[in-house]
């Protein structure tokens, strides 16, 4: 994300450019990590919230919500909200399926970052059944 706001910036849009420079998330992120690699191994350190797991915005004082749609089903899961509370099933067009790398998704991580992603966010991988193998 913070790299396609960063091409539109270079390509003149000087509004995204202006949000760049006064969000220092954003600024720091640009300046710290230039590519994947360096923000798997090594944005997490410098940037609290990129160590954060998922789960914590999803849960306070021992509450947790009590359904969680998924991106990788994002269709299936709008249409069961929209049946559970009586609305119209919305028409899901998918955008930026390819992202901004080559390949398979799990072609983008060296076994170094597998297991620093693995390390960092155990408790999401364990909650939501992720894993590079399936």
């Amino acid at each position: 994300m913070i790299s396609r706001r960063i091409d539109a910036a270079g390509r003149g849009n000087d509004q995204v450019a202006t949000r760049i420079a006064r969000n220092p998330f954003w600024s720091g992120v640009r300046r710290e990590c230039p590519d994947f690699e360096s923000f798997v191994m090594h944005g997490p350190d410098r940037f609290e919230r990129l160590r954060r797991p998922q789960l914590d915005y999803l849960r306070d004082r021992g509450r947790r919500v009590d359904f969680i749609g998924r991106t990788e089903r994002l269709e299936i899961d709008l249409s069961g909200i929209a049946h559970r509370w009586g609305a119209t099933e919305p028409d899901v067009a998918r955008r930026n399926s390819a992202g901004t790398g080559s390949g398979e998704w799990r072609e983008q991580f060296r076994p170094a970052m597998r297991a620093r992603v693995a390390t960092l966010f155990a408790t999401d991988i364990e909650a939501f059944g992720y894993s590079f193998d399936t």
